[in-house]
């Protein structure tokens, strides 16, 4: 079973997003690192960088603060129209399946136990909740 687009967008953003905090993390770390001179290299450039070493990890991490606050608009944007499809949804325990999964981020014990169902029963709910989301995209794009 192919998962909706909006389903796919969903995880795409928040891998995007994960990434985004980790370069972040990685940039602070490097920004506030002091670097040395290496005599182990050759000198290749014989203009002299004024700039503190330091300062392009600041930058790098300006830019992907603002792209993470871009990312975060888009997620949640997405979220909103997830939410949309759903009031299409008649019944509550693939509405409750797909709010725990794709959005709350929940793993399958845990919906396994909030919607006290045998697995099999909450596999087949999610089943038929990713057909009808697919079903309700059609409707929307057509």
């Amino acid at each position: 079973m192919e998962k909706p687009k909006i389903i796919k967008e969903l995880l795409n953003l928040r891998e995007r997003i994960s990434n985004c905090k980790e370069m972040i993390e990685y940039c602070d770390r490097m920004s506030l690192s002091v670097s040395g001179q290496s005599f182990d290299n050759e000198v290749v450039d014989h203009t002299r960088n004024f700039e503190a070493p330091f300062v392009k990890w600041i930058y790098r991490k300006i830019e992907c603060e603002a792209k993470l606050k871009t990312l975060k608009e888009q997620y949640q944007s997405s979220i909103t129209k997830l939410n949309e499809y759903l009031l299409g949804f008649e019944i509550t325990d693939e509405i409750e399946i797909i709010t725990l999964r794709y959005i709350k981020c929940y793993d399958w014990a845990y919906i396994q136990n909030e919607l006290c169902t045998s697995e099999s029963t909450m596999y087949r709910l999610h089943r038929r909740a990713l057909v009808r989301l697919n079903e309700l995209e059609k409707l929307t794009v057509a």
